[in-house]
C-alpha cells in the first residue's frame, strides 16, 4: 500500500514520525489502511494489534486486567498478519473482551503471543466499530534491514 497524497491520517501516530514502535490509521473511503513500525518483526506485530485494536477504541481505555494465551500459524508472512488480525477479531467477538497489550513472539510462520485486556464495557468503552462485517486484505511484511519493519494492510469495514 503506497501512501496516497489525498489520505487523512488519524491522529492515531505514535510517537515522532521517526519513533518505534509505532503504527497509524489511514482513512479511504470506506477502507482504513493499517500501517505498523517496529524494530522486529515481533514488535511489528504487536503494533498491528493495537492498530486492530484502535479502530473500536481507544487503546488506552483498555486495562490490562487479565492475559490470554494466542497462537496462529500460516504459510506466509503476509498471511501471517491476516490470521493474527483475524484470530484477534475472533477473540474480541466470542470472548467479549478488548486488548491493549501484546507480547508477541514469531519463529518461522508460528506466532505466540500474551494478550492483555479486559471484558468489553459498553458504556465505558464506547466501541466505535462493529467488527461482524470488518475483513482484512492486502497485507504486506517489509523488512527494511537493520532499520525495522513495516506491516501493511488494508481493512475494509
Amino acid at each position: 500500500m503506497m501512501p496516497n497524497p489525498n489520505t487523512e491520517s488519524l491522529a492515531t501516530l505514535r510517537g515522532s514520525l521517526s519513533a518505534m514502535p509505532r503504527w497509524e490509521h489511514l482513512i479511504r473511503r470506506h477502507e482504513i489502511g493499517l500501517r505498523c513500525y517496529g524494530h522486529t518483526r515481533d514488535e511489528t506485530f504487536a503494533q498491528a494489534a493495537l492498530a486492530w485494536t484502535a479502530l473500536i477504541v481507544e487503546p488506552g481505555r483498555v486495562q490490562p486486567q487479565s492475559a490470554i494465551d494466542l497462537e496462529c500459524r500460516s504459510s506466509a508472512s503476509s498471511m501471517l498478519l491476516i490470521d493474527w488480525l483475524q484470530l484477534l477479531k475472533t477473540e474480541i467477538l466470542v470472548r467479549n473482551r478488548l486488548f491493549c497489550a501484546f507480547d508477541v513472539h514469531i519463529t518461522g510462520q508460528h506466532l505466540h503471543a500474551m494478550a492483555w485486556g479486559e471484558s468489553l464495557d459498553v458504556a465505558r468503552h464506547s466501541p466505535a466499530a462493529d467488527l461482524h462485517t470488518v475483513r482484512v486484505e492486502a497485507a504486506r511484511l517489509v523488512s527494511s534491514g537493520g532499520a525495522g519493519w513495516t506491516a501493511e494492510c488494508v481493512v475494509h469495514l
